[in-house]
């Protein structure tokens, strides 16, 4: 709170959040944190940096414990020494978690469950890896934003982190 100095958005420059919304995006950004217009980055994992996201619209605002809202997401105790997974935790906990889902929490904009993540990224490790960058490269109607900034070492703690969710039999590399 005191590093971000987030505010609630009722009205964007005059309109309506839906308003604003419709008339400056050609899809909906989905579920975002609202941020301060000073938001300076808080967060650096590898190549991996925290980024501003402006608001689409708030539909609801629920409050919780960090253990509840990032339990479900959180490693597993045999993984939690893995320096792989905590590091894709942390970027997956700052970021993916807007968009995807684990159960109630988390994003549901982009329609694939953690579970779906780690199936995904277990059974095609280099297509993930590729998805992560450039989305569009796998599939042209992925609303996902690209990440050109992610490098090898970064892509590949995703990658171990998801795996460990996979609902395949799939042992993680």
């Amino acid at each position: 709170m005191k590093t971000h100095r987030p505010i609630l958005a009722l009205k964007i420059d005059g309109l309506p959040v839906e308003t604003w919304v419709a008339e400056t995006h050609n899809d909906d950004p989905g579920t975002y944190f609202i941020t301060h217009q000073d938001f300076t980055p808080s967060f650096s994992v590898l190549s991996f940096q925290e980024i501003p996201k402006i608001p689409a619209k708030v539909t609801r605002l629920e409050f919780a414990t960090a253990q509840q809202v990032y339990g479900a997401i959180a490693p597993h105790p045999r993984d939690a020494t893995n320096p792989q997974v905590i590091d894709g935790f942390r970027i997956a906990q700052q970021h993916c978690y807007r968009c995807h889902n684990m159960g109630s929490y988390g994003g549901t904009k982009a329609g694939r469950s953690w579970q779906t993540l780690g199936t995904f990224a277990a059974s095609s490790p280099s297509t993930f890896e590729r998805y992560l960058r450039n989305p569009k490269s796998i599939d042209p109607k992925s609303a996902m934003p690209p990440n050109p900034q992610i490098d090898e070492p970064t892509a590949k703690a995703i990658q171990t982190y998801f795996q460990t969710f996979a609902t395949t039999t799939t042992t993680p590399h």
